[in-house]
């Protein structure tokens, strides 16, 4: 369901009219990897969370930044290790 709710927030939030704004900031933070976000229910690949911004006319020609922070499970169970040994 969370990524699910994710997918359908960013389609909405893309379809909604930004003439009267500069640019676009979008913030994740999840757990994932090189391929994409974790979410409870499955992944979600980086192009496809920017896919539907990138079909917004409201946002072409201006700047569309996204910061996505994920922790790998293996970064995790590293860190653990090293903290135990």
């Amino acid at each position: 369901m969370y990524c699910l709710v994710i997918f359908t927030f960013h389609i909405v939030v893309a379809r909604e009219n930004h003439k009267d704004r500069d640019c676009l900031f979008v913030a994740m933070l999840s757990h994932g990897d090189e391929e994409g976000i974790y979410g409870v229910d499955y992944p979600i690949g980086y192009e496809e969370l920017m896919a539907p911004f990138k079909e917004c006319k409201s946002l072409v020609g201006k700047p569309k930044i996204f910061l996505v922070q994920v922790s790998t499970i293996s970064f995790i169970m590293n860190l653990t290790k090293e903290m135990n040994s």
